[in-house]
């Protein structure tokens, strides 16, 4: 088994032709365990399995912050099309022009 220097992926790596040769070892692992494994080819990681329950905790999590994203992608495409000419800012800048928007 391989691990991975990246904080945003899973402890445990393996590479993929592993999983494929002991694939039932390894969903073991993951449905009694309660950490997620990532699966690597070609030493780049490219996917990710979790037991249900950790699966059931990520839609929520999804489910909850969607419209949040979708609120904020909508403020960002609406500054684009009113002022192209202004360049990247903190958030902070951003809500600060959305209400001064907002309020005329």
């Amino acid at each position: 088994m391989l691990y991975s220097g990246d904080m945003n992926l899973p402890k445990k790596t393996v590479v993929a032709t592993e999983i494929k040769n002991r694939f039932g070892e390894y969903l073991g692992m993951v449905v009694e365990g309660e950490e997620p494994l990532a699966i690597e080819r070609h030493g780049k990681p490219v996917a990710v399995v979790v037991n249900i329950d950790q699966w059931k905790k990520l839609k929520v999590v999804r489910e909850k912050s969607t419209p949040w994203f979708d609120a904020l992608k909508e403020m960002v495409e609406r500054i684009d099309r009113n002022h192209p000419d202004v360049k990247p800012f903190s958030a902070v800048d951003l809500i600060d022009r959305i209400r001064d928007e907002e309020e005329r």
